[in-house]
């Protein structure tokens, strides 16, 4: 009976992983989709500018269908590849196992992508100009118009993997700084990704802490820790664990329970010396929060 509670447990884990997957994912396509058809438009008003400087008529239904048939296209297949990446992620772990599976899946993207633009031309073809459509006119091959459309999906394809990729990774940074919180708040004890590893630090020992770059340098229990995270993110740890900790400047914050003395400084702003004997500045922009149940 264990077992099977512990299995609901983790296939729950899994399913609120993979709908995150989905949320990200989708937020992607949205993103894609707008973008696909902010360009049609621009497409869409170059090629009838085009016309009417070469003194044509420009043909409005022609074009319109002709750039959307292949967004609206687009926007489906991506769903497809959404599912793909989410049923079998491409990663650095499995890119050598994985890779040909998404090189075949390219190249099931194009085929797609071309039929299914094929279908909707020919459906719009003849209410918009009133003339059958025709995918290869006189002149040129059916291979080499697929030639020329998979050359222009291959850069979809992998622009479409990449995006979504993005968004799904910033959805796992957010869990994993929701997840940190919820462990500060309920055990005092901080989350740290240090290089490969995690550390976990008493919140309350916390003297000081110092934005570098990417990366933050505390001070716990003496010893000195650089994590991979912002400023921002940790204040927030500190702020749910109640350490009691306070911002004094865009770059440093400190416990209150460290600061041995606040001396004025130059422009209005302030330093403190900490009971270590290292001095922090104090912007004016923060000043009132250090003040604040002084």
């Amino acid at each position: 009976m264990r077992q099977h509670s512990h299995d609901i447990s983790e296939l729950s884990d899994l399913e609120k992983a993979q709908r995150r997957e989905w949320t990200a994912g989708l937020a992607a396509i949205l993103t894609l989709a707008v973008f696909l058809f902010v360009s049609m438009l621009v497409d869409v008003l170059s090629h009838i500018s085009e016309a009417e400087r070469l003194g044509h008529t420009p043909i409005w239904g022609q074009v319109l269908v002709a750039e959307l048939s292949s967004r609206v296209a687009l926007v489906i297949l991506f769903f497809a590849l959404l599912s793909l990446m989410i049923r079998m992620p491409l990663n650095l772990d499995n890119w050598q196992r994985r890779l040909p599976l998404y090189l075949g899946m390219m190249l099931i993207f194009s085929l797609a992508h071309v039929c299914l633009m094929v279908v909707l031309r020919k459906s719009g073809w003849p209410l918009f100009i009133g003339a059958p459509y025709e995918f290869a006119p006189a002149g040129s091959t059916v291979t080499g118009e697929f030639v020329y459309e998979f050359r222009k999906d291959i850069v979809t394809f992998w622009t479409a993997f990449a995006l979504m990729r993005l968004f799904q990774h910033n959805a796992d940074l957010r869990q994993e700084l929701s997840a940190a919180r919820q462990e500060a708040q309920q055990f005092s004890r901080l989350t740290l990704k240090c290089g490969g590893r995690s550390i976990f630090l008493d919140a309350h020992q916390i003297e000081w802490a110092k934005a570098a770059g990417n990366y933050v340098e505390l001070s716990a229990g003496g010893k000195l820790h650089l994590a991979r995270m912002t400023l921002k993110a940790l204040e927030d740890q500190l702020e749910a664990a109640g350490a009691g900790t306070v911002r004094v400047h865009r770059s440093w914050l400190v416990s209150r329970n460290a600061i041995g003395e606040i001396r004025p400084g130059p422009s209005g702003d302030q330093q403190i010396k900490l009971s270590s004997g290292l001095h922090v500045p104090v912007s004016r922009r923060y000043k009132g929060r250090l003040e604040l149940n002084d």
